[in-house]
């Protein structure tokens, strides 16, 4: 059975849409597997929204009073009944054929995590520096026609992805410490699982008819809201570490060096470590900062159009949210 978690937080009417799309789906009906919305607390009308749906075959509500997006993934993954969870954003749009072109994936590839296609749908024409590095932050994900083994460095949407429950399980669950809480923007929980089920030799498999489109709103396409954004996948960096070498997730940054790296296990930063591990962790984020900030003005003088003005500015929010939470957090003090 495939257990389908859609994880909400005050968004009724794309909710709607979405369970709208999943019911009508091709021979979904010879299809083993259950649907369980996740609530979050939201304060809208989701819970009546998601039980208008009680009456469909495997269907189920509940709700979730910790607030976070972990809280609620880690919910709905206790209470599915299936061998494999698939994770899919409130705001999305299924393919008539999504659950049976998943079935037929795991079936034929044995895989232990599924990452599918995700194209973007805007409700309003994008501004003209929505380029590639945003539209990746709005989930968008096309890594190939057909079907391609491995992370690769990229990594899944975590808005479109399944995950074999057992492998799930082993690499800890979602960390409550990541991943948003509210309007709070911070990211990563989804990532952490999945470089934790590579290490552990699990079969990754990306799968392009596992297909799903991504509803973007105007209040998406703003440049306040991706500050926002980049902050809190700064402050989300801050709490990871990547054992092996120094570098970070900073796409834009230093995008050169980034090829070259080999994946590396994520695994979350304790406050005790060694004074030299800080140590070297506070002149990195120094170092990814000053980069940052000098590359800037180096984009405009050399005419870089919207796209790379707006993400050079993306660089600087990022280091700048990594920077200050961290030595915000080293200089609290700890009462343990």
């Amino acid at each position: 059975m495939i257990s389908v978690i859609v994880c909400t937080y005050n968004r009724a009417p794309t909710l709607r849409r979405m369970l709208e799309s999943f019911f009508q789906q091709q021979d979904l009906n010879r299809l083993d597997h259950e649907l369980i919305v996740v609530d979050n607390n939201s304060t809208d009308d989701t819970a009546q929204v998601a039980k208008a749906f009680s009456d469909r075959p495997g269907f189920c509500y509940v709700l979730e009073e910790r607030q976070g997006l972990s809280f609620a993934r880690n919910r709905g993954l206790n209470e599915s009944a299936g061998d494999f969870v698939s994770f899919l954003d409130d705001d999305v749009i299924v393919d008539p054929r999504w659950l049976a072109n998943l079935q037929k994936c795991l079936d034929e590839t044995n895989a232990d995590a599924v990452g599918g296609k995700v194209d973007l749908k805007f409700f309003t024409p994008p501004p003209a520096w929505l380029g590639p590095l945003f539209r990746m932050h709005l989930a968008e994900l096309d890594l190939a026609p057909g079907r391609v083994a491995g992370l690769n460095g990229s990594g899944y949407s975590g808005c479109n992805v399944t995950l074999r429950k057992e492998a799930l399980r082993h690499a800890g669950g979602f960390d409550a410490a990541l991943g948003r809480t509210g309007t709070q923007l911070a990211c990563y929980e989804d990532t952490v699982v999945l470089h934790r089920i590579e290490s552990a030799g699990g079969r990754m498999v990306y799968d392009a008819a596992v297909r799903v489109e991504h509803l973007v709103g105007p209040e998406r396409m703003t440049w306040p809201y991706f500050k926002r954004l980049f902050i809190g996948q700064g402050i989300s960096l801050a709490r990871l570490e990547i054992e092996g070498e120094g570098m970070s997730h900073l796409i834009a940054l230093m995008p050169r060096l980034e090829r070259h790296r080999k994946p590396k296990r994520i695994v979350l930063l304790a406050r005790n470590l060694p004074p030299s591990k800080w140590l070297k962790l506070i002149l990195l984020d120094l170092v990814f900062l000053t980069a940052a900030v000098i590359k800037l003005p180096l984009i405009y003088l050399s005419s870089g159009g919207s796209y790379d003005r707006k993400a050079g500015q993306a660089s600087v929010l990022t280091a700048a949210g990594r920077a200050l939470h961290r030595w915000k957090n080293l200089l609290r003090p700890t009462h343990e």
